[in-house]
């Protein structure tokens, strides 16, 4: 093999390193970003969790009310 031979071979290899180095960057940039989505969903998530809960402790709040006006209906009547 010549020496022209030899330096389109590292060329070659060079040019697959570099092929390499960029999908390599690429996959670890698609990493963060679903590790930013995961991140971002369990906040959203948690957030409707709470929201939820919230909506619960109102809800019996309102049959708490509910079963004190129909007590003080029956009296009524």
């Amino acid at each position: 093999m010549g020496l022209f031979d030899k330096f389109l071979v590292l060329l070659g290899a060079r040019s697959v390193i570099k092929t390499i180095e960029k999908s390599q960057v690429e996959q670890q940039r698609r990493m963060q970003l679903a590790e930013m989505e995961r991140l971002r969903l369990e906040e959203e998530r948690d957030a409707l969790l709470e929201m939820q809960e919230d909506y619960e402790d109102r809800i019996d709040e309102l049959e708490d009310e509910i079963d004190e006006l129909q007590d003080i209906i029956d009296e009524m009547e």
